[in-house]
C-alpha cells in the first residue's frame, strides 16, 4: 500500500511541492478556490499537524521541523 508524505483536507489546497531541508521540510500550498479555507495539513513522515488559514486564490510556503 502507498501511503502519502502529506495529506491535506481538502481538495481544494493544492500541495504543490515537498522539499526535505537540512532543517526539516518545505512544503508549497495553494488555495484554488474563490473562498477562504481553514485546512488541517499533515506531514506523516514527523505526525506534525498543522492548520492553515488561505485566502481565496492565496499560495503559501511553509517551513516544518523535522522533528
Amino acid at each position: 500500500t502507498k501511503h502519502s508524505v502529506v495529506t491535506v483536507d481538502d481538495p481544494k489546497i493544492i500541495l504543490s511541492s515537498v522539499k526535505k531541508e537540512e532543517t526539516g521540510y518545505k512544503l508549497t500550498l495553494f488555495n484554488a478556490s474563490e473562498e477562504e479555507k481553514d485546512v488541517e495539513v499533515v506531514l506523516h513522515v514527523t505526525q506534525e499537524k498543522l492548520s492553515l488559514h488561505f485566502g481565496k486564490y492565496e499560495l503559501k510556503m511553509v517551513e516544518v521541523s523535522g522533528k
